[in-house]
């Protein structure tokens, strides 16, 4: 799909209209794209979607067909003038983010804009909609990466997934978060990801019994022999797996794997592994699909379960339990007269009520215990750190990093396989640090600036 400048909600562009006809188009704002709470299943999300996002503003742009279907509109009727300013209209403005693959919690934004009022204004759904999905899924895959620990991890969503363009994100995401390979052939040469992938039980079920239908496949895919046994019974398949892989040891090739899709996964692995090593494929991994969710690997990994790989589909490449974070973008800060005017949301509802001004994060941590994490702290950049809130024993870096200066991309973005090694790195340091929970906290002055304006 291009990178169309009509990707966004039709209230952007009302409200763009508005304000383009009150003279506050190229007021200065700040936006801070962030999430409200933590995942139903996690303490944090790992941030994704950068990339998307940055291919997206290096295009941004309205083509000739797009100003023609919005002269085509009736209401609001937009005027010729409107129109002739959206066709020079490009991206301008600075952009901080996190790093795809970064550790990040609640009301720490991920990404902070600084551009044109109107030109902020448009770019919100667009956004969201990059970053939203991206990091719901690349926060389940590292979850299930911890779970599986070294087990190899393969996805196997597309045909789930929420349309082709769906497809491809989670293929992408669960890659980047430590995946090994997937089953989407189009991700694959899209992104550089191993493809992987054998037979379905359509393979077996086409042949008049399940032996020949093993036999051929071997015969035709001889160095790719992975064998899916429960299509009928699965012992029966297995014995059946074993009396092909004796013919391949014969021509000096090797079963590579059974794959288990249904059942009783931990007693049908403890069973496969056992036939097996008594036939002598003590080498020949078993890997297992159908359903996989992040408790139950680790489930059949506590109860000792002998597998070797995971097939990971639905929970994953569709983020079932949780399509969409709690993600919004909200106005920080707007100039007026060459001086900045600092704005929040306020909500009864006090996990609704956003943080004003111009915010970065700062994470702290020690040292000398392998840069153990310690904590978080969320504060104005007009401002600054408050001296009180630094411990001279810690060592601190900000998280949001240069990505666009006045519309030109500044600083090169990480290839795909580089973000994955930051990703696997970060989880495994945030691992190590969270303890009973991980901290993070508003600096002071921050605080009293929204206490201030919410009249507290």
């Amino acid at each position: 799909m291009r990178h169309s400048a009509l990707l966004t909600d039709f209230y952007q562009f009302t409200m763009a209209y508005s304000y383009w006809q009150c003279g506050m188009h190229n007021q200065e704002a700040v936006f801070h794209l962030f999430f409200r709470r933590n995942p139903k299943h996690g303490d944090c999300v790992i941030a994704s979607g950068l990339e998307t996002t940055v291919a997206f503003l290096n295009q941004f742009h309205f083509s000739d067909d797009d100003i023609v279907y919005l002269a085509s509109l009736k209401n609001p009727v937009f005027s010729a003038d409107f129109l002739a300013y959206l066709k020079t209209l490009r991206f301008t403005g600075d952009i901080d983010a996190m790093p795809e693959g970064s550790v990040v919690f609640s009301n720490e934004p991920l990404l902070r804009i600084k551009a044109p009022l109107l030109l902020c204004q448009l770019l919100e759904t667009p956004l969201i909609n990059a970053i939203n999905f991206s990091s719901a899924v690349t926060s389940i895959a590292a979850r299930m990466r911890t779970a599986a620990g070294n087990d190899t991890l393969f996805e196997f969503g597309l045909r789930r997934a929420q349309g082709p363009n769906g497809g491809l994100t989670a293929s992408r995401a669960a890659f980047l978060a430590g995946f090994d390979a997937t089953s989407n052939v189009l991700a694959a040469q899209y992104f550089d990801i191993p493809v992987v992938g054998t037979m379905a039980h359509s393979w077996v079920m086409a042949f008049d019994d399940e032996l020949f239908a093993f036999e051929e496949y071997a015969r035709l895919n001889p160095d790719n022999v992975i064998l899916l046994v429960d299509t009928y019974d699965t012992k029966t398949g297995v014995d059946h797996a074993i009396t092909v892989g004796k013919k391949l040891k014969a021509q000096g090739r090797s079963l590579k794997g059974i794959r288990l899709d249904s059942g009783d996964l931990a007693t049908l692995s403890g069973m496969v592994r056992e036939k097996l090593n008594q036939a002598g494929f003590s080498d020949t991994r078993i890997m297992v699909s159908g359903d996989l969710t992040e408790e139950r690997i680790m489930q059949l990994k506590s109860a000792g379960a002998p597998i070797d790989g995971w097939g990971i589909g639905t929970h994953l490449s569709t983020a079932f339990l949780q399509p969409a974070l709690d993600m919004v973008y909200k106005l920080g800060a707007i100039q007026k007269n060459a001086q900045w005017h600092y704005k929040l949301k306020r909500s009864d509802n006090r996990v609704k009520t956003s943080d004003p001004g111009i915010l970065q994060v700062k994470r702290f941590y020690d040292e000398k215990h392998e840069k153990k994490w310690l904590r978080d702290l969320i504060y104005h950049v007009d401002f600054g750190v408050s001296s009180t809130a630094i411990n001279t024993t810690e060592k601190s870096h900000d998280l949001l990093l240069p990505v666009f200066r006045n519309g030109v991309l500044v600083n090169a973005q990480p290839t795909l396989r580089e973000a994955r090694t930051y990703c696997l790195e970060q989880v495994k340091q945030f691992n190590a640090s969270k303890g009973e929970g991980y901290l993070v906290e508003r600096e002071s002055r921050l605080m009293a600036l929204k206490q201030e304006l919410m009249g507290e």
